[in-house]
């Protein structure tokens, strides 16, 4: 299963108050800080992954509706939960 939240935050924020938050809620849940890798009968398997926080992609992007958008928040990276931050001053994201 494969779902994405998205959410409108209106007023200054920085990297690291987003970087705090994040580390906050992965604090809190268990299954963010994990990684999916194959057993050696090649089955998927979830891993806990310690000290290794959720990565935030900071994006300059024109509009919240630029086309694969998703995809550039997705690409890299082995966890299970990624993070992308849009910042733009021409509109809204």
């Amino acid at each position: 299963m494969h779902f994405s939240l998205a959410a409108q935050i209106e007023g200054p924020t920085t990297v690291g108050d987003w970087r705090v938050a994040l580390d906050h809620v992965q604090s809190r849940h268990p299954f963010f800080s994990v990684c999916i890798e194959k057993d050696g009968n090649a089955n998927p398997q979830f891993r806990q992954v310690r000290n290794k926080p959720i990565p935030i992609r900071v994006l300059q992007v024109a509009a919240a509706s630029e086309p694969k958008l998703a995809e550039r928040i997705a690409e890299g990276g082995s966890h299970t939960i990624r993070s992308g931050v849009c910042a733009s001053r021409a509109a809204r994201c």
